[in-house]
């Protein structure tokens, strides 16, 4: 599927985007418990 156009383009952005925040998020969730523990 070849995908045409600036949408598709925009979405796997948004997707890389949220999937980095989310990689983002979960790292700081983990520094902050080894901070506490």
């Amino acid at each position: 599927m070849i995908a045409t156009g600036s949408k598709p383009m925009i979405e796997d952005y948004c997707k890389g985007l949220a999937l980095s925040a989310l990689l983002y998020g979960l790292l700081a969730l983990a520094s902050i418990l080894a901070a506490v523990l």
